[in-house]
């Protein structure tokens, strides 16, 4: 249940009605409303008195209020009746924004009338006009539109109201505070005079109104016949009868259809929701009777008989309950429904004169209605604490969103057909937004519909529910009258009528001189003579012998039997006197029983005939009020000999009286209440059933007394269910579903003819079994007494009781809550069976398929571990016997196979559902049971052979699998997280190796990533090891190759092994980290998800947004966030190119290099690892750009580089560490200087060696001409290696003389600056440019190093020519040429050229070229100590030497600043 008061919502104040003055919503309407006031009292001033004028009522504008309350609405006119138009022409209504919603508002509201269940029409004419009707201030703007208020006929048409139901006036309680000392004369007379006004309404309307003296019949003729709008009336409170009933009556005739029982203030009958205090104040009630007093209950009777609809708006919550049965023990409350005509939901605003969401339940149990209110102190307040006792209105909530919202409230809480509209127009004057009058009604439809209401719905709380429920008031009244319920009669003293008093001496209250205690206490009122018991009158009056005179009875009825002479004489003998016959049997003497049993023997020789007609009504009535077993034998072998002889519409009649009190006949005797049921079933083959949803259909459940016994619905309804489970086969004492007592009720207790349809008495049972599911279907059951019938239908075999089934089950499933225990247990019950001999067997699968389905809606479910168990290992493992819970896979079907299914369903719901300790109980032994289906199956291999190739065999094993991923990841500490990781591995050899096809192995991977949940936390380093173990090992499968075990491997498990590397192992673990390098591989074979995952698992970024932190506990967060720890430098050079590595030089031999993608990688990964070490503090952030900003700040951060020499030099000086970062270097220039898949003979080169490399590469280069295709890629890398060579030998040479002085550079020199003046080819060209810019960085390149071919002028013009065609090497190459250039300004230099073209190429209108332009001045002018430079000085040392610079720093800025 939801709680009482909804905190997210504001809610709302006191309504104006109850206020001491009204607040118009805008000033605007409050002027029109006292400029009216005005022209009326000029228009009217000869009208009539001082004190009816208007003035006079514009003046005591608050205590009219008080005064006046008018009849209310019990609906509105449809779409019909305005496509009509009423007598005088109105407008169309407005246009709705969406088509397709106007649509369907228009269809509802064409289709079914709009009841308004409250407005005040009545009242604003009374204080505007004075009842003045006629004149034509009044008809015109009645008619025509502008009538102040809320309803005019214009606005009732553009809202499409089908029946407004106007309150009347009353005595006013704010005048004379709230008392009991009420003026009975001036309330009579007010409520009369209100009357006359709605009645000559009617008469100057006739094609728009209706007549007020209506029924439910004749309201619906009205609307529907005679398009008129119907116009019942009401009072608003019982101190308008005069504390006398018969006004009561009076105003019934004269056409008031409903009554509230109080209104602000207590009555003689009952307590208020709200009170006027002596200073006029309207606040809570304190309560006065406690709910409703002692003749409020009688009052209550008496509109239940007369068919005036209760109506429980302004009554205290006691009152409320009261009414509606909530206290039986004290009183049963209202026999019709009722309705509340004007409240909503105190959930949503916590009001007095709200309906609680408790009383909420006794409206729906009792098929009564809350008509939602309008007020917005009614719809939109706060709680508050107010003296007043009352909440307080919170103004931005007062919409037409919110009063839907009230609506979809209690529809959602108790079903929508239990709400309507009450908008109380004209008694408010304040209104919500959108909904400022009853031309806005459509609006509010379109609202719900949006709010998700279906269009039965709205059809039902627009005016079907009033309908339903006038219907049913009809239908008590009917029934009330019919028994003979005489009208209730005022307790009259002396011809004097007593004004209901307090007396304060002796505390005792009258009504019209009937003393009444405030406890509710009365005197009882005399219901006739009492008369003697025969019995003891027999004694006083004669001295014979008991038994003689019974005897003598006897025997008289005896020889009128005897002598009767025609069948038709017997029929009329037997109907007068064999049912006081057979109550001798009762007698206390052995002799009168047997004469009596004598006498039947001769009776049931003379009553073969079929023609003769048992008095079968008297004998079931009799059997009903006699609990002697023998009288009830006799009773019941009349009845079932004599019920076959009657007229189809006699035997009918019987039904109310056959079910009346069946359930405690059942009590009293099971046998004796089979013969009832029996006969039941077989008076349903001769019963037409009204169409669903009918008045006739939703009147079956009075007609047949399950409106009050309860009971005996649910006794027949639970039958019905049994019947439906039963079959004749009588081989058993039990069946599924059912104990032998449940059969041998349904047998007759072995009558062997029951079921037979031969035999006289017989039926078929297929057939008797749709009649009874059919009747069940209809209004005479509530959902939630069709809910376990509705169950056991839904599963039968026979389609025409299945597709009945279904429907109801549909219907019943919303009503009930499957998290009590009483259903669950029946549940497992009818699943599993109950234990001992007469216990009943298993449900047959269809309906255990159904069971689940519905248990998998239960979180309270989840606790019956036992049960749950139970249902896996039965449903897995074990063979079927007859109607067990089990099965053999092949012998049981289609339907087998889908319980099965539904098996699964219920073991991922138990894990999802289940509370920790629970799921923790059960799971292992679920996933133990889950895994000896699957390998029963055959595993890791299918075995088809013995499983069957069935494509639902197929989908059982996937279910399998997944339901064993959903239990493990909910309780991984039971079945998970052990040091062997068995189920672990289990499920990767599964993935591996099993053969079952494409949607097995799909549930498998889920069944991993499920597990993979299970990791969340910290490992402990023995699982953290075992996982290491388990997912290099899934890395290295390949499908196609056997195993030691051999099993075969069918398809690759790298891509969740690196899911589990990522997920579950640290970033720190370099063993996960060599998984994510093994992932990589050669990116050849690598399906694309494994490669990103691989490259995501060496990237920090990326891991932590795979491992998002989710903990709060500051402990938590510390060890959470060494998960983000990178790995230990050494360790992870260690993993990737130790001695244990594929990638250790020593393990190459000669090979080509293995996984040569994931190669690159890792190098540069551990080379990223050293420098983010190294820098220590100054770290930047690990977002997307991490590498990149990790690169621009070693390359431009001279701070950041000395902090990661440092670091180097601190690692070289140990020798555990200087050994792993000569094997990084190693692995370093191997990456660089073996092409993919090449040979490389050793990392550590000797200077011959490296001469001889040298040479190679010169040798290719200087083969340029010849190169072809591809060949130019070779020469391009040739000649960038040969350049990082050389540039960084000489700047060696240069600060140390090496061996490698000898070192010759001016041939290679040669060869690039020949392709630089010769070749065409773009390759060459950019691979020629970059060396020019590194060898003159590094002055191996220099003006004076060139041979006389050659110039700098000449390299400097080719330099420029592609510089000015955008190439940014180019520009940079000029600047690193300039500065080996000697500081010559003088014209035609090679050094005044460079800076000549340098400021040309400031007219391209590239950004990268500006920049690159930028870069080589500052080369060109500053030489080394150019911050450009910073990263191009890779060596450990000083800058390499370059031409001196004096002015060229001066001359450059000054012509920046000139140009």
């Amino acid at each position: 249940m939801p709680s009482e008061l909804d905190p997210l919502l504001p809610q709302n104040d006191p309504s104006p009605e109850i206020q001491s003055s009204w607040r118009p919503r805008t000033k605007r309407h409050q002027n029109d409303i006292k400029a009216h006031i005005v022209q009326d009292t000029e228009n009217n001033q000869d009208s009539g008195g001082d004190n009816d004028s208007p003035r006079a009522n514009a003046s005591s504008l608050r205590p009219i209020m008080g005064i006046f309350v008018f009849v209310v609405g019990l609906g509105l006119l449809t779409s019909f009746v305005f496509s009509h138009g009423f007598r005088r022409k109105v407008p169309s209504t407005p246009s709705v924004p969406d088509a397709s919603v106007a649509a369907r508002v228009h269809t509802i509201l064409s289709e079914n009338p709009l009841f308004d269940g409250h407005d005040d029409l009545a009242f604003f004419i009374r204080f505007l006009y004075n009842n003045h009707i006629y004149d034509t201030n009044f008809t015109e703007k009645f008619e025509k539109g502008g009538l102040p208020g809320q309803v005019d006929l214009p606005r009732l048409s553009a809202g499409k109201i089908s029946a407004l139901s106007s309150r009347l006036a009353k005595l006013s309680l704010r005048k004379y505070g709230c008392t009991f000392r009420v003026l009975t004369t001036v309330a009579v007379s007010s409520t009369l005079s209100q009357i006359d006004l709605l009645r000559r309404m009617t008469a100057a309307y006739p094609e728009t109104f209706s007549s007020p003296d209506l029924n439910r019949s004749s309201a619906t003729q009205a609307f529907e016949n005679q398009h008129l709008l119907i116009s019942p009336i009401g009072i608003e409170g019982l101190h308008q009868i005069g504390n006398t009933i018969s006004n009561l009556r009076i105003y019934y005739s004269l056409g008031v259809r409903y009554a509230t029982l109080t209104h602000n203030c207590h009555n003689p009958y009952a307590d208020a929701a709200l009170v006027t205090n002596a200073t006029g104040q309207t606040v809570a009630a304190d309560p006065y009777w406690g709910g409703v007093s002692e003749i409020g209950r009688t009052v209550v009777g008496e509109m239940n008989r007369l068919g005036m609809l209760v109506d429980l708006a302004h009554v205290s919550k006691a009152t409320m309950i009261d009414v509606l049965g909530g206290r039986p023990k004290e009183w049963a409350g209202s026999k019709a429904p009722v309705i509340f005509s004007h409240s909503s939901a105190f959930a949503l605003c916590p009001h007095p004169r709200n309906v609680p969401d408790n009383v909420l339940e006794l409206v729906k149990k009792t098929k009564s209605l809350v008509m939602v209110n309008f007020s917005p102190d009614f719809i939109s307040c706060v709680p508050s604490d107010a003296a007043s006792g009352l909440p307080e209105l919170y103004p931005p909530n007062a919409t037409l969103h919110q009063v839907a919202r009230h609506i979809k409230y209690i529809g959602d809480q108790i079903g929508y057909d239990h709400v309507g509209i009450g908008s109380d127009f004209d008694g408010i004057l304040e209104t919500p937004e959108g909904l400022e009058d009853v031309s806005k009604f459509p609006d509010l439809v379109q609202a719900l519909l949006e709010m998700g209401i279906t269009d039965g719905d709205a059809a039902k709380l627009v005016g079907r529910n009033l309908l339903r429920v006038w219907a049913d008031v009809d239908m008590v009244s009917t029934r009330l009258k019919t028994e003979g319920a005489l009208p209730a009669e005022d307790a009259l003293k002396n011809l004097q009528i007593y004004d209901f008093h307090h007396d304060e001496q002796q505390g005792v209250q009258k009504v019209g001189g009937q003393n009444m205690h405030p406890s509710g206490a009365n005197n009882e009122r005399s219901l006739g003579p009492v008369f003697e018991n025969q019995d003891l009158w027999l004694k006083q009056n004669s001295d014979a012998s008991q038994q003689a005179k019974e005897l003598s009875l006897v025997g008289k009825v005896e020889l009128r039997i005897a002598l009767t002479h025609s069948d038709t004489k017997l029929e009329s003998v037997l109907n007068t006197y064999l049912p006081p016959l057979l109550l001798k049997l009762a007698s206390d003497h052995v002799s009168v029983r047997n004469k009596v049993i004598s006498i039947c023997q001769h009776v049931n020789t003379r009553i073969k005939a079929p023609q003769i007609k048992l008095p079968v009504a008297a004998l079931l009535k009799q059997y009903k009020e006699n609990v002697n077993p023998l009288i009830r034998h006799f009773d019941l072998l009349y009845i079932q000999q004599g019920l076959d002889r009657l007229q189809v519409s006699v035997r009918l009649d019987l039904l109310p009286l056959l079910v009346n009190g069946i359930h405690q006949n059942f009590l009293e005797s099971a046998r004796h209440t089979s013969s009832l049921f029996n006969m039941l079933l077989k008076l349903l083959h001769s019963l037409t059933l009204p169409p669903r949803g009918s008045a006739d259909d939703l009147g079956l459940r009075h007609q047949l007394g399950f409106v009050t016994a309860v009971e005996d619905a649910q006794f027949v309804a639970s039958w019905i269910g049994r019947l439906i489970l039963y079959t004749a086969d009588r081989s058993r004492k039990s069946l599924p579903g059912l104990n032998v007592e449940d059969c041998n009720f349904l047998q007759l207790y072995d009558n062997k003819d029951t079921w037979q349809p031969s035999a006289a008495g017989g039926m078929i049972l297929a057939e008797t079994k749709v009649v009874a599911i059919k009747f069940l279907a209809s209004g005479a059951f509530t959902d939630t007494e069709r809910f376990f019938p509705a169950l056991f239908a839904s599963s039968d075999p026979n389609s025409r009781i299945s597709d009945i089934g279904d429907d109801m089950l549909k219907r019943a499933v919303p009503a009930i809550s499957l998290d009590r225990d009483e259903i669950l247990e029946h549940l497992f019950q009818l699943y599993l069976g109950t234990k001992g001999s007469d216990g009943s067997l298993p449900a047959r699968a269809p309906l255990q398929t159904r069971i689940l389905g519905l248990l998998c809606k239960s979180k309270r479910a989840t606790s019956y571990t036992a049960e749950s168990i139970q249902i896996l290992r039965d449903g897995l493992t074990s063979d079927s016997q007859g109607g067990s819970t089990s099965f053999t896979m092949g012998k049981q079907g289609l339907e087998a196979s889908k319980l099965r299914a539904q098996i699964f369903t219920y073991a991922n719901w138990l894990a999802r559902m289940s509370e920790t300790a629970d799921i923790d109980m059960v799971a292992p032994s679920l996933v133990s049971q889950l895994r000896g289906y699957i390998e029963s199956q055959g595993w890791p291999i299918y075995n088809e052979a013995s499983s069957g190739q069935s494509s639902q065999e197929v989908h059982l094993r996937s279910l399998g699998y997944e339901s064993i991923g959903v239990l493990a990841r909910a309780s991984p500490t039971a079945i998970v997280l052990d040091v062997d990781l068995d189920l672990l591995r289990w499920l990767f050899d599964s993935l591996a190796a099993d053969s079952a096809g494409r949607e097995v192995n799909l549930s498998i991977e889920s069944a991993l990533s499920s597990v993979l949940g299970a990791f969340g936390g910290s490992l402990s380093k023995e699982l953290e090891t075992s996982l290491e173990g388990l997912l290099l090992h899934n890395m290295q499968r390949q499908p196609g190759d056997t195993e030691g075990s051999g099993n075969k491997i069918v398809r690759s498990t790298q891509f969740t092994a690196v899911r589990f590397a990522n997920r579950c192992l640290p970033f720190s673990n370099t063993k996960a980290r060599w998984i994510n390098a093994l992932a990589i591989g050669d990116g050849t074979n690598t399906r694309r998800e494994v490669l990103e995952d691989g490259r995501k698992g060496l990237n920090p970024y990326w891991y932590r947004m795979l491992n998002p932190e989710k903990l709060e506990d500051t402990h938590e967060k510390d060890v959470a966030s060494s998960k983000y720890d990178f790995p230990r430098l050494v360790d992870l050079i260690e993993q990737f190119f130790g001695s244990n590595s594929p990638w250790n030089s020593s393990n190459l031999q000669g090979k080509p290099l293995p996984m040569s993608d994931a190669y690159s990688v890792a190098t540069r990964f551990c080379h990223n690892v050293l420098l983010y070490q190294g820098l220590s503090s100054a770290l930047p952030a690990l977002d997307s750009e991490w590498e990149r900003q990790l690169e621009i700040l070693v390359s431009n951060d001279g701070k950041a580089r000395e902090k990661i020499k440092n670091y180097v030099r601190t690692l070289a000086a140990n020798a555990a560490t200087r050994s792993a970062l000569e094997l990084l270097l190693v692995a370093e220039f191997t990456g660089i200087v073996t092409p993919t898949s090449k040979e490389i003979s050793s990392s550590d080169c000797s200077q011959t060696e490296v001469q001889g490399m040298i040479s190679a590469y010169q040798s290719k280069s200087k083969a340029w001409q010849e190169a072809v295709g591809s060949q130019y890629i070779d020469v391009h890398g040739a000649v960038l290696a040969i350049t990082f060579t050389l540039s960084r030998r000489s700047f060696r040479i240069h600060s140390s003389a090496t061996p490698m002085d000898k070192l010759k550079n001016k041939p290679f020199i040669d060869v690039i600056l020949e392709i630089l003046t010769s070749s065409h080819d773009k390759t060459l060209l950019d691979a020629v440019i970059v060396s020019i810019y590194e060898l003159s960085l590094f002055r191996t390149l220099s003006p004076d190093s060139l041979l006389p071919a050659y110039s700098a002028v000449a390299i400097v013009k080719k330099l420029a020519e592609h510089a000015e065609k955008g190439n940014e090497n180019a520009v940079k190459a000029l600047g690193a040429f300039a500065m080996q250039c000697e500081e010559d300004l003088a014209e035609r230099s090679a050094f005044d050229q460079i800076i000549d073209t340098l400021f040309k190429l400031y007219n391209l209108r590239d950004p990268a070229i500006q920049f690159a332009v930028g870069e080589a001045l500052s080369y060109a002018a500053a030489g080394w100590r150019s911050k450009a430079l910073i990263a191009a000085l890779d060596i450990e040392g000083s800058p390499p030497p370059s031409a001196s610079r004096d002015i060229a720093l001066s001359s450059v800025l000054d012509r920046i600043l000139e140009e």
